[in-house]
């Protein structure tokens, strides 16, 4: 039985860390003034916050951009910032 609950356990946290994840692109036009930014909604896997970067990029006249794919992004009030784990 204990054996059990450690398997149990183990399984739990290893689905865990992909259970509820969620993905945030910041698109750059201009890869020299991070202050101008377009946001993206929420997805809910890297590749589809790479393919809305994408997108934006081919809907930008600019050849050069920067963006950011950001995993379980949450606002910081202490740093008035967007923090991501990834």
């Amino acid at each position: 039985m204990r054996k059990l609950l450690v398997l149990f356990t183990a399984v739990l946290f290893l689905t865990g860390c992909s259970y509820g994840t969620s993905w945030h692109g910041y698109f750059y036009p201009n890869p020299n003034d991070l202050q101008n930014y377009i946001s993206s909604p929420v997805f809910t896997s890297k590749d589809q916050c790479e393919s809305w970067v994408a997108q934006q990029a081919r809907q930008d006249t600019d050849v050069s951009y920067d963006y950011e794919c950001g995993k379980n992004c949450r606002y910081r009030e202490d740093l008035r910032i967007e923090v991501c784990e990834e």
